[in-house]
Order: C-alpha cells, then structure tokens, then sequence
C-alpha cells in the first residue's frame, strides 16, 4: 500500500466519524427534545437549591478544622464561589453569611447536615431516575438500592467540591508563603491562578459527569460511552458558565424587576441550565454508544410504575 491510499484510507476514516459524531449529537439532541427532560432539569435545580446553603454552612465548618479557627474560612469560601461560580451565588452566600454570624453554630450545622443529606438523597434520586430513562430497558432500583447510590453519589461530590475549595484556599495561604521569598516573584505565581483553577475545575466536572453516567443508571454503561458523555457535558459546561456569567453581569434590571428574590430566581436559572447539560450529556452518551459501540438501545418508552418505589 503506497502513501496515497495510507492517506485515502485515513481521509476516508476521519469522514466516517465526522458523519459518525454529527449523527450522535443530532440523535441525543432529538432524544433530549422529546423526552421530559424540562421537568426532571427543574427537579435537579430545586434540589441544588436547597442543597447551597447547607453546603456552604458545611464547608466553612470544614475548612475551619482543616486550617484553624482563626483562618478565614468562610472569605476563601466566598472567594471560589465570586470566582466560579455565579453572581447568583454570591447573593444567597450572603444569606449563609447571615447564619454563620448566629450564636448557636452547632445547632445550625446540625439542621444543615439534615437539611443537606435529605436534598440530596432526592437530588441524586432523580438523577437516577432520569439516567433510567435515558438507557431504558431496566426497572429502578429497590428502595434501599437507590438510598445507598445516593448516600455514594453525595460522598463522592461533596469530596470533589472540598477538593475544589480547598485547592483555590491553597493559593490564598501560597500567596502568603512566596512573599516571604524575594527570589520568588509571588504575584506572576498568583497570575497563573484563575488558568489553573479553570483546569482543575474542568477535570472535576469532567470527572463528576463521567461517575454519574458510570454508575447512577440501572444499566451497564460501557466506559467508553460514560467518557464520551463526560468530555461533552463538562465542554458545554464551561461553555454555558461563560455565557451565562456574560449575560449576567451585563443586565442591569434584574434587581429592579425580582427585588431581593433576584439572586434566588437567577441561580435557579443556572441550576436549570445546568440540570439540562447533565441530561443532555446523558443523551450523548446513549446516542455514543448506539452510534460508535454498535449496541443498539430499546426505545424510549414512558416510565412504568415502579412496585419497589416508597
């Protein structure tokens, strides 16, 4: 075989996926049209909601045993969620400014650790229950199954965003260390920091997303497609953040029209966003499968009733 075929073949591989990939965004974008994916998106975003200010409640508590009563725990928090997050955010981080402030801290934390595994057991439960549907062919799991996934699935993401937070509070205390060092020129360090926080946040979602499509369906999703899935949704992750942040800090009328609830309304906008990108990844990584794994899925049927579902 001469050069020119060896290039032949190649171009004729490199149109095979191209047509290959078109048509599995084309089949999870048609699959994500026309199933009840706005409905199970506005589940995942109430959830997330209630979820926040446990998590930052928890978080703050965290870092204070990790770096001591003294450190500014809770600034390092606000810090990653003003940088990574959404203005949204900041807002309602306001709010957990107010019940860190409170007297009674230990009572506080306790209803946040109710609070915060309740929602998320039902957070992580209606994931489930969408990532079923996406690759049917299986009823959900039992009752007890589906606690413990859940109970698994908050241990791993609350390990991820600690991971997160703690990453971006290890640059606050680097700072510090450099300055102590003339030969070492801090601020040109602290420069390179939002890129490399962007690179850790893009391998966590990418992680994040890849046990999810992995392991939250009844079904067995082969490696391959969960990673296709993953790379997908955490590109449009990113994507959508910058867009959203974008379009957030240039509108000047959200106060005047939502008032005091305008942080609230918008994170629940984020959430919802966000909530569609997981699924829609899900999608992907269905269509992935059919399309370049050759395992053909059964059809998108209504969801039965489920005899084990309390």
């Amino acid at each position: 075989m001469n050069i020119s075929e060896q290039r032949g073949q190649k171009r004729r591989g490199v149109w095979r996926s191209t047509k290959l990939l078109g048509r599995t965004i084309w089949t999870a974008y048609n699959r994500f049209g026309h199933t009840g994916t706005p409905l199970m998106a506005a589940a995942i975003a109430f959830y997330a909601i209630i979820c926040l200010g446990p998590i930052g409640i928890l978080m703050s508590a965290l870092l204070q045993i990790l770096f001591g009563e003294g450190s500014n725990t809770y600034q390092w928090l606000t810090d990653t969620v003003a940088e990574y997050g959404d203005v949204a955010a900041q807002q309602v981080m306001s709010q957990v400014d107010g019940l860190l402030a409170q007297p009674d801290l230990f009572t506080t934390s306790a209803l946040s650790v109710v609070a915060l595994v309740w929602a998320s057991l039902r957070l992580f439960e209606t994931i489930e229950r969408s990532m079923t549907q996406i690759w049917p062919g299986t009823i959900l799991r039992g009752f007890l199954g589906r606690k413990l996934v859940a109970l698994v699935m908050m241990g791993l993401a609350g390990t991820l965003l600690t991971g997160f937070v703690i990453a971006n509070a290890f640059f606050a205390r680097l700072y510090g260390v450099l300055r102590q060092f003339p030969e070492i020129d801090a601020d040109a360090v602290m420069q390179a920091q939002p890129r490399i926080m962007s690179i850790v946040g893009l391998l966590l979602a990418l992680v994040a997303f890849n046990l999810l499509y992995r392991h939250m369906p009844v079904q067995k999703v082969p490696r391959r497609a969960a990673l296709a899935g993953a790379v997908c949704a955490a590109v449009l992750w990113q994507a959508a953040s910058r867009v959203f942040l974008y379009f957030i800090s240039h509108s000047a009328h959200n106060n005047a029209i939502y008032g005091g609830l305008a942080g609230v309304v918008v994170f629940s906008l984020w959430a919802f966003l966000g909530g569609q990108i997981l699924l829609f990844g899900a999608h992907f990584a269905a269509a992935f499968q059919e399309m370049f794994l050759g395992e053909k899925q059964s059809g998108f049927t209504p969801e039965q009733p489920d005899a084990t579902q309390k």
